[in-house]
């Protein structure tokens, strides 16, 4: 009870003195805010890039034909399925695709290389789609003999929805093949993944590139958010090693190549983590990860000198009512405890204010073009910076603040308590 009275007394104290705590309440809402946007916009960007990846290599496991023939090739794809289906392996969905890398595409005179050329299954991913941002499309982009193709792309052929445009392909047998597509959507993408690719009806580039029907070069496997890729790669590698010829797993690009380099026959089935492929971008999220957490430190510093300071001189200011309170018969211990739940109502209003900060900063930072640096759209949705807001995130941030704080604050509370009676009653130092 004795507790929760010296409570209510550091609430009424906290707003009969709220001037003296301004200064701090914008050192902690500012420092907070800060922290919250580096952590949000970092986790933002994390998301972004890892779901741009996914549905650009078409799932967190990516299962890859590799052969002595022209591109990649997976001849058997129905009876991996039939090996998925009939598994107790847990995942969200497959998306098959026929994958070239490379093709041209022929407009008005104008030719244009193409670094991938996807054939997909247009209902199959239509939620991928749907997801996507466009310039323009027509009513049903989805259609047999369509083509997608990037914003950026139909700027350098100048063409737009709904013209004639000629692909040119390699045949698995190395013939050159061409097929008239009509241009269904205009997908705005320039990051480094969407800018010179396109899309197709899997069965068209099939038949383009002389594929058999039922083949394709990879199997994207989909997991749910909760499973662990390294446990259900291990579990998929186990179900289709004693079936077919699989790579041994690997971990890195390293790996991968190091298995590529090894000699078989036909076809050997290779399951990529999309970690793999994202290992060289990677490099560049942790070097902006590492100045966020150099900018991260140098805050949290930042308000712990700030705090240190400014709060000496809120004890000082506060000396004969701290002396008054000892005269009274309040003990040394419940002094500290009233100031410190002090301290306590005003961290908690500073990290609110400071999260609502951070939210509108972030809204403002979302309106900024980021066109003018290189390959930055991947990690940016829809051309917009995002920022992730989670619990786990804003307790970690609110945990470290306070124990920065905790000791600018603790050993003067406990120093300014200790003072002689007739010191603190006088005015104390001057």
């Amino acid at each position: 009870m004795r507790l929760w009275h010296l409570f209510s007394l550091a609430f009424r104290y906290f707003f009969l003195h709220l001037r003296h705590y301004l200064f701090l309440f914008a050192a902690l809402s500012f420092g907070f805010a800060v922290i919250s946007t580096l952590t949000s916009v970092q986790e933002g960007m994390e998301q972004n890039l890892y779901s741009v990846s996914q549905a650009h290599y078409s799932g967190d496991i990516i299962m890859v034909g590799e052969s002595n023939r022209r591109y990649k090739v997976i001849y058997n794809a129905d009876e991996i399925l039939s090996i998925l289906e009939n598994s107790s392996m847990e995942y969200e969905k497959t998306i098959l695709r026929t994958q070239l890398n490379g093709g041209t595409l022929h407009y008005n005179g104008t030719a244009l290389d193409m670094k991938y050329v996807f054939g997909v299954d247009w209902q199959e991913e239509r939620d991928i789609f749907e997801s996507m941002s466009y310039t323009s499309r027509t009513d049903d982009p989805y259609t047999p003999g369509s083509i997608m193709i990037s914003s950026p792309v139909a700027e350098q052929l100048q063409a737009r929805v709904g013209d004639l445009l000629t692909l040119e392909v390699r045949t698995l047998e190395g013939q050159v093949n061409t097929m008239s597509l009509v241009v269904s959507a205009l997908v705005e993408d320039r990051s480094l993944f969407g800018y010179f690719k396109c899309y197709i009806s899997r069965d068209d580039l099939n038949n383009l590139a002389q594929f058999p029907a039922d083949a394709v070069s990879n199997i994207g496997l989909y997991l749910n958010s909760n499973q662990e890729s390294g446990a259900v790669r291990e579990e998929l590698y186990g179900l289709l090693s004693s079936e077919m010829d699989v790579a041994p797993l690997f971990e890195d690009r390293k790996g991968l190549y190091r298995a590529r380099w090894d000699k078989w026959q036909g076809t050997r089935l290779f399951l990529v983590p999309l970690s793999v492929y994202l290992s060289e971008v990677d490099l560049l999220l942790k070097a902006i990860s590492m100045v966020s957490y150099c900018l991260y430190a140098l805050m949290v510093l930042i308000i712990t000198v700030s705090v240190a300071v400014t709060f000496r001189l809120v004890l000082h200011e506060r000396e004969r009512e701290i002396g008054t309170m000892r005269a009274i018969a309040f003990h040394q211990s419940e002094i500290v405890v009233q100031l410190m739940f002090e301290t306590l109502i005003l961290f908690i209003f500073s990290l609110g204010f400071g999260l609502v900060l951070s939210r509108f900063v972030v809204t403002l930072a979302s309106f900024v073009d980021y066109s003018f640096i290189p390959s930055f759209e991947i990690f940016l949705e829809n051309g917009k910076l995002t920022a992730v807001y989670t619990v786990s995130s804003f307790l970690a941030n609110a945990g470290i603040v306070f124990l920065a704080v905790l000791p600018a604050v603790l050993f003067p509370v406990i120093m300014a308590a200790k003072r002689p009676l007739a010191g603190l009653l006088s005015g104390g130092s001057k």
